[in-house]
Order: structure tokens, then C-alpha cells, then sequence
């Protein structure tokens, strides 16, 4: 099942097929693509394949496989990797000591993860007691949650704020621990709690999401209820004031909003998936990341502007934000300083912006382009041939009117194209494909004096 997420600066993307493609911030090597060099459009983190579940943290990267196991990459300083020390990783590394997990999630420096007993289990940093296991010391290996398991509902959900955590049980009931200076855990209280605790008075909750130092709920009757920091108008009240208490969310029209089936959080704006398949946002706009051609904050969930077509999933990051359509398409839009947004620039949007040549859907590569002479004319006709290194297997095309060509349905592997005609020296490229890419080449051939 195809996933997004996002971390402080860097976001990430689970194909079909279970491989991970990464952008954006890689100063500690959040990537995963074994450098700490940044990039502004998607590259594919090797080492991984049969995951089913991602979660970026502020400077770390987390994946959860098929089999149970747990995956983590990028800053360490906090023990956030969970592999019982602080040295940052530029490529996946298993973490030890857990096994049987069937959810993962991040917060700053700390990581959260759900076993299938329904105890959750966590590591990194505790220094306000977000590691929830009744100390404040942190841990670079997994600890136990407690508290959360003292009756038969079991978690069933989790979900990291900036200092904070959250857990959904199985009865609707909401549980937090970690910080609480703004009264992001709900408890009607801004005193910190190293233990969970309930959320007062928010039931029938399906999902959950954790921002800065705000948490988002959703209700099954598809309502969005918002506690913590307001600074911005992230809790989509009409006010700008926090609450350590739920509010309801508002949309444009001061009407309460409904019909949502999903929720996310970036640093300081909150986002709303409807059933129509509309994206609605709020809070922090500085940097564009609520998508509705403006740059400023809204106290009041707003509709995404110009993503045609229906969105399945979002997610936020620091000051940006995610979307994936049905059709496998990646959208981003809001801050893009370190080519978060992936568009292969760095500049920053307030509408959604593509990421072209990328979908999460596609189980197949693809390799297209255009065939061009040294001044750049295209060049029709052209017979192109395909060869790849470890398969062998040649295919055969021509470049149509326009100079294009494709070559399709294609597995992993690093392949050779040339390319011949008649009054034109001979074309080749090599091209490095894993499953699911697809990349765009032009192959240049050189005319011929004399002819």
C-alpha cells in the first residue's frame, strides 16, 4: 500500500511494492542513500524491500517491514535510532531488541512503535518524558510504555508531536505523555507527564496525528477535535488561543467541519482529508505550506487549491505538506529550502506542485525521452536499442515525429541505450533503474560532415 510522510526537512515515499524513495534535508543522512548530500528531487534508499510502514522524525527516518522488523537512519544524538548508540547513520540499520511491530511513528528525537500485543515501546529522547516509561532519562534502546495496558482495550494507533506522544485504544479513548507547555496532552492541565494519561472528554476517535506542540484527533463521525499550541490558528478554532482542552475545528465558513476520514500535522498547521477527496488546512502559512495561494494564517481550515483529481493520503512536515493522489501522484507544496518538496528546485510553493516522473503506484520502470541532434533538433526515426546488464534482454523502438521514445515495463537493472540512423554518428546513454522508476533521458547524436 503506498505511503507518504514527512520529517522536519526531508520527506519520504513508500511505493507499492514496498521500496523507499527519499528528498530534501541530509545533513545527518536522513536520506538513507548512504551520503549526507541533499536533494531536491526523489532518490531510492537501497538495502530496503517488503516495507509497509514509514515515519519521518525531525532529523531521522524510520521503516517498518513486513516482517516485524524496525528500521531507523539519520541523527542519532538522542539514541532516536534505537540501536544503543548515538552515531548517526547514513543507511538503514535494524534495531535490535524489538520485533513483532505492526506500527511505527516519530516525533522530534524520539521514536514510538506498536507491537502486536498491543504494548507500544520507545526510544530516544525523554527530557520531557515523551519516552512515557515514568522517567525523564533517555534511552537509546527500546523502553516500554507504561500504564497503557491496565485494561482490556488495547492500542491500536500511535502518533509523535514535536516532545510529545499519543496513542489511540481500541475503545475510542485517547492517551498521552511528553510535553505539555501548551497543553498538547489534552489533560486540562500544562504540567508534563513521563506517564500516559487520558484525554479529557474525546471519544469515538478513529485517528490521530501530533504537531509541534499541537495534537489533532478523529472522531468517527468524521469531526476534527484540536488541543495545545494556537499560535497560528493550528487548532482551526477561530481563535488564537490554546486550549489544554479538545476544540472542535471550524472550516472557511464558520461552519464546523465534517466529513474527514484523515488527519496530519506539520510543525504549525493541521490538515484534513474529506471524502470528496478535498484537502483542507490551517495555521502556519509562511512558507505556503496550507496551499491556497497565499501566505497567510488561517484560524479556519481552508480548501487546497489546484490538486485536481482525489487525494488518498497526506502528511506534514516541519513547514510543508504531502499529498498522494489515487492515481499514485506525488503533490507538495510550502517551504522547499532544502528540496523537501522535490520538484527538483527550491523554491518555495502555495500550490501544489507535482513531483513529475515519480508515482507510487507504478510497479514497472519506465525510461523515455527524446533523440536530438548537437544543436538540439530532434531527430525522427531514429532506431534505439535497449540492453540490460543483468538481464540481457534487448528491446527495439524508434523515436516518432517529435524525437520521443519510451521503453516500458521494465524490471531493475542498469541499461544501455543507442541509438543509429542514416547521416548521424551513433547515440548511447546508460541508464540505473529500480523497480517502480521511471527516468527521462535525451540521447544526442552528433550529424555527419558531408552528407
Amino acid at each position: 500500500m503506498p505511503q507518504i510522510s514527512a520529517g522536519g526537512y526531508h520527506s519520504i515515499a513508500l511505493k507499492s511494492i514496498g521500496t523507499i524513495y527519499t528528498w530534501g534535508d541530509n545533513y545527518d543522512g536522513q536520506l538513507g542513500d548512504g551520503s549526507t548530500t541533499e536533494q531536491n528531487t526523489p532518490v531510492y534508499v537501497d538495502g530496503l524491500s517488503n516495507v509497509i510502514s514509514i515515519a519521518g522524525g525531525y532529523l531521522h527516518s524510520v521503516a517498518l517491514k513486513s516482517d516485524g522488523t524496525v528500521w531507523a537512519w539519520g541523527n542519532n544524538t538522542y539514541g532516536q535510532l534505537g540501536d544503543d548508540s548515538a552515531a548517526d547513520k547514513t543507511i538503514p540499520t535494524e534495531i535490535d531488541g524489538i520485533s513483532n511491530v505492526s506500527a511505527i511513528a516519530s516525533g522530534y528525537y524520539h521514536t514510538i512503535v506498536l507491537k502486536s500485543d498491543g504494548t507500544v515501546w520507545t526510544w530516544g529522547d525523554n527530557s520531557f518524558g515523551q519516552l512515557g516509561n515514568g522517567t525523564n532519562n533517555n534511552s537509546s534502546a527500546p523502553v516500554k510504555v507504561t500504564g497503557l495496558n491496565n485494561d482490556t482495550h488495547l492500542v491500536i494507533s500511535i502518533a509523535g508531536g514535536y516532545w510529545h506522544s499519543i496513542a489511540l485504544k481500541s475503545d475510542g479513548s485517547v492517551w498521552t505523555w511528553g510535553n505539555n507547555i501548551h497543553g498538547q496532552l489534552g489533560d486540562g492541565t500544562t504540567a508534563n507527564k513521563n506517564t500516559s494519561v487520558q484525554v479529557d472528554g474525546l471519544t469515538d476517535v478513529i485517528a490521530i496525528a501530533g504537531g509541534y506542540y499541537h495534537t489533532a484527533a478523529l472522531k468517527s463521525d468524521g469531526t476534527v477535535w484540536t488541543f495545545g499550541d494556537n499560535y497560528y490558528g493550528q487548532l482551526g478554532n477561530k481563535t488564537n488561543n490554546d486550549s489544554n482542552v479538545p476544540t472542535q475545528m471550524f472550516e472557511i465558513n464558520d461552519v464546523l467541519i465534517g466529513d474527514v476520514i484523515a488527519i496530519a500535522c506539520g510543525g504549525g498547521h493541521t490538515i484534513c482529508l474529506r471524502t470528496d477527496g478535498s484537502v483542507w488546512t490551517c495555521g502556519s502559512n509562511y512558507d505556503g505550506q496550507l496551499g491556497d495561494e497565499t501566505y497567510e494564517d488561517k484560524d479556519k481550515a481552508v480548501q487546497v487549491s489546484s490538486i485536481s483529481g482525489v487525494v488518498t493520503a497526506i502528511a506534514g512536515g516541519l513547514w510543508h505538506t504531502i499529498a498522494m493522489r489515487s492515481d499514485g501522484t506525488v503533490w507538495t507544496w510550502g517551504s522547499n529550502y532544502n528540496g523537501q518538496l522535490g520538484d527538483g528546485t527550491h523554491d518555495r510553493r502555495n500550490t501544489p506542485v507535482q513531483i513529475e516522473d515519480f508515482n507510487l503506484a507504478q510497479t514497472t520502470s519506465k525510461i523515455y525521452g527524446y533523440v536530438v541532434d548537437s544543436n538540439g533538433q530532434y531527430i525522427d526515426t531514429a532506431k534505439l536499442k535497449l540492453r540490460g546488464k543483468k538481464t540481457k534482454k534487448s528491446k527495439i523502438t524508434y523515436s516518432d515525429t517529435s524525437g520521443y521514445f519510451e521503453f516500458t515495463d521494465l524490471g531493475a537493472d542498469t541499461y544501455t541505450i543507442t541509438s543509429k540512423k542514416k547521416g548521424y554518428g551513433d547515440g548511447k546513454n546508460t541508464v540505473i533503474l529500480e523497480v517502480g522508476d521511471t527516468k527521462k533521458i535525451d540521447i544526442e547524436m552528433q550529424i555527419k560532415e558531408g552528407i
